[in-house]
């Protein structure tokens, strides 16, 4: 598998002071798998016993950390793509029925193909997630605008304030 993490390095740290760290190096296998299941930062900092700063201090200091989370946390972002990509599509699947009896011995074994249909949320997060500039929501309004302001006013006599309101009117449209 190709390793987009090979280059982290290691930072250096003057030695260190006060309490002995809780780091082992079997967290690193733990950390790794904790990322491919899906947990945050936050729930692998709890499930190792450690806040979530040392967590990043330890990403810091151990680049085999580092690594595991980071190559956990791809891999699952591209099983859920895969998914994601295969809901948009629709897809084929067996299902496999069984049949019981009373004494829980097999007695008849169905097999059936489905398919399930393409999922419109599916098609439309995929495309605006890998095509944004061809699909959003968000549509770009430009507007030439000219500023309006007092100044606007000043050539008007103040004393009518039928003037002012057609003056007014006038310059709002335009």
């Amino acid at each position: 598998m190709n390793d987009d993490y090979e280059d982290i390095e290691p930072k250096r740290y003057p030695p260190q002071k006060g309490r002995p760290t809780k780091y082992l190096p079997e967290y690193n296998r733990i950390a790794g798998n904790l990322s491919l299941a899906g947990f945050s930062d936050i729930e692998i900092a709890e499930a190792l016993g450690i806040g979530e700063q040392t967590l990043y201090d330890w990403q810091d200091r151990y680049p085999e950390f580092k690594r595991e989370m980071l190559n956990g946390k791809k891999i699952a972002v591209g099983v859920v793509a895969r998914s994601l990509f295969e809901r948009a599509q629709g897809y084929n699947f067996v299902e496999t029925k069984t049949e019981k009896d009373e004494a829980g011995n097999v007695i008849k074994t169905t097999e059936t193909e489905k398919f399930i249909p393409p999922s419109d949320s599916s098609m439309s997060l995929f495309l605006k997630s890998k095509a944004p500039e061809q699909f959003t929501d968000r549509k770009k309004i430009e507007m030439e605008h000219t500023p309006r302001t007092l100044d606007d006013f000043y050539d008007i006599s103040h004393d009518d304030p039928m003037e002012v309101s057609k003056r007014y009117v006038e310059l709002m449209r335009g």
